[in-house]
């Protein structure tokens, strides 16, 4: 009796329950419909957001090793702004821009020098702007823009020196800490204002190299001579060419003997300098190789020269031994009788 008591009370218990919970729902369920769906949505948000970001720095890091000149950086500096990529693309900017201004000072070339340093000097003003830029960034931008500042100077370099002080206030164990204090105390003599000051009237203009004649192998062949060019081989051997040999018996105003061997050596020679073509030997078919037909040198050791008499032969055959060398001081021995 009590266990079925017990079922009915659970069951009335339970039954009661519901009856809340779908009052409940019945009255806020679109309410927890529309709340569940918001989490959903954000939470699909903030892991699309998280990977795009990491494929956003995966794809600015490698557009910043693939820069090579400021304008790459400035590129990269703008697209991915915000980035870490992006901080490092604008710092390396300033630092090119800078670099290739006062290379540009010295040559003579003070307007475009100015134009870059001036486009050096926004962009490291725009990084030291910005917030939360690294300490290793930021002070390679203070160094830099002073070192701009400087280079920009017409005699006031009260803004150079300031950002040198701020520099070593930042950071005072910066590596650039020596370099910055002798800047300073340089910067406040009178002699430096002074050089800065007549430097900034200056437009070093170096004088071009004189232009070299033009290589003869490079034009392509044998051309004319153009009238003012100093190279004036080309038209040396171009009449020596057309010249004869002075040797030929034409110039040398005597009559070419005939019986003279080496007038007629002279005469066999072409004056083109061509080789002439050699006459076959007489009797001599021309399809006939040259050696066929000849025979070839006697060799000493032969049978013809084992025939032939030798000195000191006796004319019915038989020799005499050569005489031995006596010793010196010795006389001649007499000869024998027959």
């Amino acid at each position: 009796m009590k266990s079925e008591h017990r079922h009915e009370l659970q069951t009335n218990d339970l039954g009661r329950l519901a009856e809340k919970i779908g009052a409940f729902l019945e009255k806020y369920g679109n309410q927890i419909t529309i709340v569940i769906c918001v989490g959903a949505l954000v939470a699909g948000g903030a892991v699309y957001w998280t990977r795009q970001k990491h494929h956003g720095e995966a794809v600015a890091w490698s557009e910043l090793a693939f820069a090579r000149n400021a304008e790459d950086f400035h590129d990269v500096a703008e697209r991915r702004r915000g980035s870490s990529a992006a901080h490092w693309a604008q710092l390396e900017e300033g630092e090119r821009r800078l670099s290739e201004g006062i290379q540009l000072l010295f040559t003579g070339e003070r307007k475009s020098a100015l134009l870059e340093l001036k486009k050096s000097q926004e962009a490291l003003q725009g990084l030291l702007a910005q917030g939360g830029i690294p300490p290793e960034i930021r002070e390679r931008a203070l160094f830099a823009l002073a070192r701009c500042q400087e280079s920009t100077s017409d005699g006031n370099l009260d803004s150079a020196i300031q950002s040198y002080q701020e520099l070593l206030k930042l950071y005072p164990d910066t590596v650039y800490k020596s370099f910055a204090e002798r800047r300073i105390e340089e910067l406040k003599t009178p002699a430096v204002k002074d050089f800065y000051a007549w430097f900034v009237k200056q437009n070093p203009n170096p004088t071009p190299k004189p232009k070299q004649p033009a290589d003869k192998s490079q034009s392509g062949g044998d051309e004319a001579v153009k009238p003012g060019d100093s190279d004036a081989s080309a038209a040396t051997d171009a009449s020596a060419k057309k010249q004869p040999a002075k040797d030929h018996p034409a110039n040398t105003g005597r009559k070419a003997d005939k019986s003279d061997p080496a007038d007629k050596l002279v005469r066999d020679l072409p004056e083109d300098g061509a080789v002439a073509p050699q006459k076959p030997a007489p009797g001599r078919n021309l399809d006939e190789p040259e050696n066929e037909g000849r025979k070839p040198p006697d060799l000493p050791g032969s049978e013809k020269d084992a025939a032939a008499p030798r000195a000191g032969d006796k004319p019915g055959g038989g020799s005499t031994p050569a005489a031995e060398p006596s010793a010196p001081g010795a006389k001649p021995a007499a000869p024998k009788s027959e």
